[in-house]
């Protein structure tokens, strides 16, 4: 196979994946992504069936990249007439009284009413009363409230990566796993050489997205950042109410209060998620 590519793309998870897809519109064939790990690996961030998706943000930053992850997606789904995008509508909760509101900052229903009302989108803004009768799934107690944003939702994670890198091959571009990179170096005059176990590959650029295992790879090229991984832990909750809990009668959701929690409907296992 070549060696010299345009872009080499490394880490095919979630961000990697969707990287090399958006490159191979431009790039085609001069264009390889690299995965240390086989092809939909349980062993990154990016494994498992959902990741939340919403407008409803407490800062403008987050809330101006939302819209166009959304528009995003459904350029995905067109080309692969793959769903990946499930609407449920979402709830923000947040419990009154249990936190310290001077390291709250706009995280709190405020900071979500203002930042939405700033960008136009819109949202309810309910009682503990309304939403325990519109969803009796939930019980929430009088010192607690939420706002309710319908274009909430989530993206089927581990189906979007594979999606991801089935759209990029057909495009032209070449994918490796179980290829370990054992180091990154830049070579100068837009030159980067990558090592892998297989040999050494040469590129104008190099995207990683390579999360807890970088600075090992950038150790040869004297570059050091400040990372560390932390474990995030879901549980399934079985539960027998299935056609109450599925994503057309269940929204996802976040909790802020004391603990902070966030949650989704059935899908992909006969259980709702929390996290």
């Amino acid at each position: 196979m070549k060696t010299t590519f345009d872009t080499i793309v490394i880490g095919l998870g979630g961000l990697g994946a969707a990287a090399l897809y958006w490159l191979s519109r431009e790039l085609g064939a001069d264009l390889l992504g690299i995965e240390q790990f086989e092809i939909g690996h349980t062993q990154g961030s990016s494994q498992d069936h959902s990741r939340i998706i919403r407008l409803a943000q407490h800062q403008d930053i987050y809330t101006d990249l939302a819209r166009p992850a959304y528009a995003a997606w459904y350029e995905v789904e067109a080309e692969s007439d793959v769903k990946l995008v499930h609407i449920t509508g979402g709830l923000v909760i947040e419990e009154f009284g249990v936190r310290d509101t001077s390291r709250v900052g706009t995280r709190d229903l405020n900071g979500y009413r203002n930042a939405m009302t700033r960008r136009g989108i819109p949202f309810e803004a309910l009682s503990a009363a309304e939403v325990n009768r519109r969803w009796p799934q939930f019980a929430l107690k009088d010192n607690q409230a939420a706002v309710y944003q319908p274009d909430s939702g989530f993206v089927d994670a581990g189906k979007g990566v594979l999606t991801h890198l089935a759209l990029a091959r057909a495009r032209g571009a070449t994918l490796l796993d179980r290829t370990p990179v054992r180091a990154v170096a830049p070579r100068g005059q837009g030159s980067v050489d990558v090592e892998t176990a297989q040999g050494v590959f040469h590129a104008r650029a190099v995207v990683m997205a390579t999360g807890i295992w970088t600075n090992r790879m950038l150790a040869r090229a004297g570059v050091q950042l400040p990372l560390y991984g932390t474990q995030e832990q879901v549980t399934y909750f079985a539960t027998p109410h299935l056609k109450e809990c599925s994503p057309r009668h269940f929204p996802v959701w976040m909790f802020h209060g004391a603990h902070s929690f966030y949650g989704f409907p059935v899908y992909g296992e006969l259980a709702t998620k929390m996290g």
